[in-house]
Order: structure tokens, then sequence, then C-alpha cells
């Protein structure tokens, strides 16, 4: 019977303009703040939860750096240290590499499905994925999953060649391709057995197609999946060791492995010994300090909506005592006073929220002008909506059941 009432209660808004635009502008503005508080919060929750198609645990990281010599090439140092640390006990396996994913350490190179020649480019897909040089063994020591073709052949690993701009780049005949690039270069068919081009001149076979590896710099966007791994042996005077330890071992195998690498050679640099582990936390602890910002500003604001729409709501309501009484002696149950406060609300928060949904997608799309920020989507603007909704109507079901009482 209360719905049939919806005109009366729309003309008691109207007597009482001032409350009403309090109410909706309350319910308006945490619509807006909440839905895009959520959208954020999402977008660091994810970015925490970074897939980097590595097995994550069990592996060390050390990121060191030769001081000796300027012009000596440390290709003989590198592959002692290798031998050193696979000497380690605990220690699986050991290579070097010039990056990892989420080291920051970036190499993008460019190539093509075809070589580029007479400026014919009919045909021609061009990438420029990421560059990880690793000695061997790649695959198997940082836990890829090979999902097509084969790991590196012995013969395959040649010298980076870093004093002779990298020269080895056009010396390698092998590559490892991670699905997305693959998929990129050669949509729709088998990347296994043909070549790509670096620099859209020197060809390299395809050899192996590995699920996943992640840039070394995070990105959110679809690229994030585009590297290679090329059988490039490290000879810079900065170089990066992965190791693979066993099961349970890896905190008291760090200090270890420091420990023998300055042994070899005191005046080195090391800038980081961790496990992997503890690197992805140090590079995502800016996202998760976000996270735990937007989840409290979320819940304050969604605390300090229901405490303000309770106050206002218990002093609309108290003004109609009189009112109510006066329906309660003409036969109005309890169940119709409740039912007409909390319709009444409902109202008023099924419009502030539509007009709150307009309001959050325009802010949006202000911030984005200015900053990285993900487009909000309709799950947020639906789950901000019923959040807001819920949590207005328990606040207002209070002074609705004390008004059922009187009389």
């Amino acid at each position: 019977m209360i719905f049939n009432q919806v005109s009366l209660i729309a003309r008691s808004l109207r007597r009482n303009r001032i409350t009403a635009f309090l109410l909706f502008m309350q319910v308006l503005v945490a619509m807006a703040c909440v839905a895009n508080l959520m959208s954020l919060l999402m977008d660091r929750v994810s970015s925490l939860s970074h897939v980097t198609g590595m097995q994550d645990e069990g592996l060390l990281v050390v990121d060191g750096e030769f001081v000796n010599d300027p012009l000596a090439v440390p290709s003989a140092a590198i592959a002692e240290d290798i031998e050193t640390l696979r000497r380690v006990p605990g220690v699986i396996d050991a290579l070097a590499t010039g990056s990892l994913p989420l080291s920051e350490r970036n190499w993008i190179a460019g190539f093509t499905n075809k070589p580029i020649e007479s400026d014919q480019i009919d045909g021609i897909i061009e990438a420029e994925p990421s560059v990880y040089a690793v000695s061997s063994p790649a695959v198997r020591l940082l836990g890829l999953e090979l999902t097509a073709g084969r790991d590196f052949s012995p013969e395959a690993f040649v010298s980076m060649r870093s004093r002779e701009d990298y020269a080895g780049l056009h010396g390698v005949s092998e590559v490892i391709l991670t699905e997305d690039l693959s998929a990129r270069m050669f949509p729709g068919s088998s990347a296994i057995g043909r070549f790509i081009y670096a620099d859209a001149r020197y060809p390299i076979r395809v050899v192996g197609i590995v699920r996943r590896l992640a840039r070394p710099v995070f990105r959110k966007d679809g690229d994030d999946g585009l590297s290679l791994i090329l059988p490039l042996i490290p000879d810079t005077s900065r170089v990066m060791f992965a190791i693979r330890v066993a099961p349970g071992v890896s905190g008291g195998v760090v200090a270890l492995v420091r420990e023998k690498l300055l042994q070899r050679d005191p005046r080195r640099s090391i800038a980081r010994s961790s496990t992997f582990q503890e690197m992805r936390t140090d590079y995502l602890r800016h996202d998760q300090i976000m996270a735990v910002m937007f989840l409290s500003a979320s819940l304050a604001l969604l605390l300090v909506t229901a405490t303000g729409i309770y106050g206002l709501s218990s002093f609309w309501v108290r003004r109609r005592y009189p009112q109510i009484a006066i329906r309660r002696a003409l036969g109005a149950r309890r169940i119709d006073v409740i039912a007409y406060f909390l319709i009444e609300n409902l109202m008023l928060t099924a419009a502030g929220t539509l007009v709150g949904t307009a309001a959050a997608m325009g802010i949006n799309l202000l911030v984005a002008l200015h900053y990285e920020v993900p487009r909000i989507g309709p799950l947020y603007l639906v789950t901000g909506g019923v959040t807001v909704i819920l949590i207005r109507q328990l606040a207002a079901f209070v002074p609705a059941w004390r008004a059922a009482k009187q009389g």
C-alpha cells in the first residue's frame, strides 16, 4: 500500500526542500567519490598481483658492478662468478643477465617479421619488445613455462659485445618469444622455426615460446608481456645474477652469496642481494601504500556518510513526530511508518546515486586529463551505487524504527 503513496512522499519532500537537498547532496558526493576510490583501489590491487611469468619463489637476485679497470671487459670475471655461485651450498644453478622483470633496467630493441629491403614495407610487422640477454640456462632457472618449441641450444650462446655497440645482437642465432610477442609478430600462425629480424636486417630463428615474461618496467597496458630472450652472455661492468636455490633455504643463502662474491672481488659494488620476492615488494611498495590509502579513504568516507545521514535523518524524523502520532492513531502500523521513511529515503538515494554516477564519470575523465589513472568501469559504478544505497538505508532505518514507536 505504501508504494501507492509515492506522490504523497514526493510532495512531502518538496515541502522540506532544504533537508531533502542536503540528503541528496550527501549521496551524490559519496557516490562520486566512492566509485572513483574503488576504481583506484582495485587498480593498485591488480598491480600488487602482477604476474612476472617466472617462478618467483626460490629465486635470488644479485645486482653488482665491477669497479676495476674501466677499459677491461669483465667476461671472464662474470663466468668465474657464475661458477662460484653454483658451488654455494643450497644453490641449484645461476646465470648472468642484463635485467629481470621489475628490475627497471630495460633494453628495448626493434624487430620485424620480415627484412626491410628497398623501402618495401608491405606485410611488415614491427615491435619494440624488452630484450633479456641471459647466459645458460634461462628457461629452466627462471621457472618460465615453455608452451612451444625448446630452450636454447648450448652453441647458441654468444657474447653481448657491449663495447662494440652491442654487436652480439646482430650475430645471435636463436630467440625465445613470449606468447604476446609471438601473437603480435605472427598473428594467427606459429612462430616456431620462423625468423624475426633485429633492426629489420639480421635474422634470428624462433626456437621457443614461453607463456609470459613481463617487462623490466611494469606496464598496465597490453604491451607488458612483449618480451624476448636472447642467448647473449652479458659482458658489461654492471650485471645481474639470477640464482635458483633449493626450497626453504633462500633466506640463509642470500648473505652467503654476497660474501662469496665479495671474497672474489672486494672492490666490486653490490647494489642488491635479496630474494626476488623482496625486490618485488620494494618495487610495488608505492602501489601497496596507495592501496591502503584508497581503502582507508573509502571506509572513512562511507563512515562519515553514514553518520551524516543518520544525524540528518534523525533530525528530520523528529520534526514529524506529531504527524506520525496522528497516523498511528488513525490505524497506521509500525511497519507502515518504517516503510514510509525507508521509501522516502530510497527515492532521495536513487536520485543522488544517478546524478552521482554521472559526477563519478566526469571526475574520472577530468583526473585522467592530468594523471595516468584507469577509466572507471561499469562494475565500480554499480558496486559504488549499491554500497551507498545499502549504507544509506541502514543509516535511515534506526530513526525510522524509533519514529514507528511514537504514538
